[in-house]
């Protein structure tokens, strides 16, 4: 039998609730402890409160402090509520989710149960994601003999259309284009940045809108701008290892991982101070401040141009600072400053779906 039994975000939230009510209204005296992970606050879940039956649960465990919510069954509150621990991807996120404006609605419930709330930081798996062993790779790399690099990302120009040239600035972005990642945000910001000497390559997908937008970019400017939507794994270690910026927008991120990809593989990331971006790039060399708290996506956009890089590391961070991180070690790099005006986003806030009765 085993000691703990560890589970994953909502698909998986009912099952502490099942197991504490074994262990305590069914006589399994020795059932194991339960640990909850939450990923993403976001997606939790939120079925009818006719689903609540299917469960064969009695009916004492709906309610506020249960799984109800908003007159709905919250799967993911029920592993919030019943679970003998709950972790999460990062130190930061765990602070943030029991806040209002990162709580999604259960907010108040975690900070019910914050003494049982841990953020860990998620990490990279270094066998996979390296730079000196890669089938995906051309050339290796490294901080020792980083030419390889130079290499990759001529190969990259050549392979996504774009002119070949080591002197012009290559930004990278492999995401799902939805608008927890800021992906409408980094569109605005490259209508402007791209009057600069610059490329940029995206991979990803998600919203039809965003995934045309992203297509017509590329279209208008076809040897600054390569989109390839879909899924492509080989492609995104060629990404990283190509491209000298990686843009990370996100108005909210759990963790993240391409920021920690992009640290080994010697190209800068350029994030979001929130979240578990916050907590992994802690090496700035770079500052782009952001418009004031409040501020709407609009607002926030035509603000690019009175934005201005600080080149000084900066000794306080503000929530919603834009950084750009070196590689520990790496070869830091200033961008050039009508880039580095360009890049800002929005004030950050949840984007957490209204309860509803379908499923997230």
């Amino acid at each position: 039998q085993p000691e703990l039994v560890h589970v994953h975000d909502w698909q998986a939230g009912l099952v502490p609730l099942l197991i504490r009510h074994e262990r305590e209204r069914a006589g399994w005296g020795t059932a194991p402890k339960t640990c909850l992970t939450i990923h993403n606050l976001a997606y939790q879940g939120v079925f009818s409160r006719s689903a609540y039956a299917l469960t064969n649960l009695p009916s004492d465990y709906f309610h506020e402090d249960g799984v109800e919510f908003h007159g709905l069954m919250n799967c993911l509150k029920a592993g919030i509520c019943y679970a003998d621990l709950i972790t999460t991807v990062s130190p930061r996120y765990a602070r943030e989710i029991m806040t209002e404006a990162f709580g999604c609605g259960l907010d108040g419930t975690l900070r019910q149960r914050q003494h049982l709330l841990v953020g860990i930081l998620n990490g990279v798996d270094s066998e996979e994601w390296n730079t000196t062993q890669n089938p995906f790779l051309k050339s290796s790399f490294s901080l020792r003999n980083p030419g390889g690099k130079g290499i990759e990302k001529r190969s990259l120009q050549q392979e996504m259309g774009l002119l070949q040239a080591p002197d012009i600035p290559l930004f990278g972005n492999i995401s799902r284009l939805v608008d927890q990642k800021g992906s409408d945000l980094l569109l605005g910001a490259l209508e402007e940045m791209l009057a600069a000497k610059m490329q940029f390559v995206l991979l990803g997908s998600g919203s039809p809108v965003l995934e045309k937008a992203f297509q017509n970019l590329a279209r208008r400017h076809p040897d600054k701008v390569a989109a390839r939507i879909g899924y492509d794994h080989p492609l995104s270690h060629r990404i990283e290892a190509g491209c000298d910026f990686y843009l990370m927008p996100s108005r909210f991120e759990p963790c993240g991982l391409n920021q920690m990809y992009s640290l080994r593989y010697g190209t800068i990331p350029i994030v979001r101070a929130t979240g578990g971006l916050d907590d992994s790039i802690i090496d700035q060399v770079v500052r782009v401040f952001l418009p004031r708290p409040g501020q709407s996506d609009t607002e926030s956009t035509g603000s690019l141009r009175r934005t201005a890089v600080n080149p000084a590391v900066p000794k306080e961070r503000d929530v919603g600072g834009v950084f750009l991180g070196t590689n520990h070690g790496g070869i830091s790099r200033c961008l050039p400053p009508d880039i580095g005006r360009a890049l800002s986003a929005a004030e950050p806030r949840a984007m957490c779906a209204s309860p509803s009765a379908d499923s997230y």
